[in-house]
Order: structure tokens, then sequence, then C-alpha cells
């Protein structure tokens, strides 16, 4: 990503996933953590599972239920938030977001 300038907070938690994925976890770190708090909570979620903070996006997640993201159908389609595929907290999240049935 040399010389790429990486502005959004999708751009960013790119970057981080494709850090992370190589090995560069303080790059990685470094692009989820300036994820605006102003951020949707689905993308702040994102960036806290790729934090390895699993409270703190499940509590986004929820956050983003009740608040009606509109980001929220991209919940089983972000690569992000795989670490939480296996909490029963995510799945619970996953039905009140009516999508958890596929």
């Amino acid at each position: 990503m040399q010389g790429a300038a990486v502005e959004e907070p999708l751009e960013k938690l790119f970057a981080a996933m494709i850090y992370r994925s190589a090995g560069r976890l303080d790059k990685a770190a470094q692009f989820a953590s300036s994820v605006p708090s102003s951020s949707s909570p689905v993308l702040l979620a994102c960036a806290k599972a790729l934090l390895n903070d699993k409270p703190a996006a499940l509590r986004l997640l929820d956050r983003a239920v009740q608040e009606r993201d509109p980001r929220l159908v991209w919940l089983k389609r972000l690569p992000m938030l795989t670490p939480l595929q296996g909490d029963p907290r995510y799945r619970n999240i996953l039905q009140m977001a009516g999508l958890g049935n596929n």
C-alpha cells in the first residue's frame, strides 16, 4: 500500500485485513484503529474484530441492530467478522437482523 492514501473507513478495514493476513499485525492494528468513531456501528465492529476484541465487536453489532444500521445487510459477507461466526451471540444478532436462516 505504499503511496496509496487510505481514507474511507471500509478501505481502512480492508487494508487492516490484508496486513493482518500478511502477518503485519502492527500495520493491521494501525489501520483498524484509525476507523473514525463516527463510523457505522457495523464498520466499528469490523475494526474491533480485526483487533481481536470480540466483546466490543458484538456490542457494536448489537447497537447496529438497535439503530437499524443499513450496513447490517453485509453481516454475513464481511470477512472481518469471520472470527465471530462461531459465537452464539453473533448468531443471535444475525437472527435479530433477519439474516439467520441462510
